[in-house]
C-alpha cells in the first residue's frame, strides 16, 4: 500500500516496489506513506509503515514505524521523529559539555524539560 501523506491518494504504481524507488513525475507530495512487507532471517513476515519524506535539498529521508496509518498522518509521523531527534541530539550535546545547564539552547519547553530532568 502506497498512498500521498498528504492527500490519502492511492499510488498503485508504488505497490511492490522499494521505498527508495524512483518516484513518478506524476507525484508532488512531500511525504509518500507507505506499508512495506519484508521476511526477517527467521523467515516471519514483517509488515512496517514507511514515510518516505523530500527534503527541501530535493533528497529523501526514511521514518519507520509502527504508528497505524489510520490514526497518524505522514506529516506527523515526521514531526514527531523531528522532534524527537532534536531533544536527543541537544540532551546528547548538553551531557558532553558537562552539566549543561549554564545555557539550553533552545526554545521548545520540552527540550527544557529534557535538559532539567536529565
Amino acid at each position: 500500500m502506497a498512498v500521498d501523506g498528504e492527500t490519502g491518494e492511492s499510488h498503485d504504481e508504488l505497490i511492490g516496489k522499494a521505498p527508495s524507488c524512483e518516484i513518478p513525475d506524476n507525484i508532488k507530495s512531500e511525504y509518500i506513506d507507505m506499508l512495506v512487507k519484508r521476511t526477517s532471517d527467521s523467515g516471519n513476515e514483517v509488515i512496517a509503515r514507511v514515510v518516505r519524506v523530500r527534503n527541501p535539498d530535493g533528497e529523501f529521508s526514511y521514518y519507520g514505524t509502527n504508528l497505524p496509518m489510520d490514526k497518524i498522518p505522514a506529516k506527523a509521523v515526521y514531526l514527531l521523529y523531528r522532534r524527537r531527534w532534536e531533544g536527543s541530539e541537544l540532551t546528547f550535546k548538553a551531557l558532553q559539555s558537562g552539566d549543561g545547564m549554564r545555557t539550553i539552547n533552545s526554545i521548545l519547553l520540552d527540550v527544557i524539560i529534557t535538559f532539567i530532568l536529565v
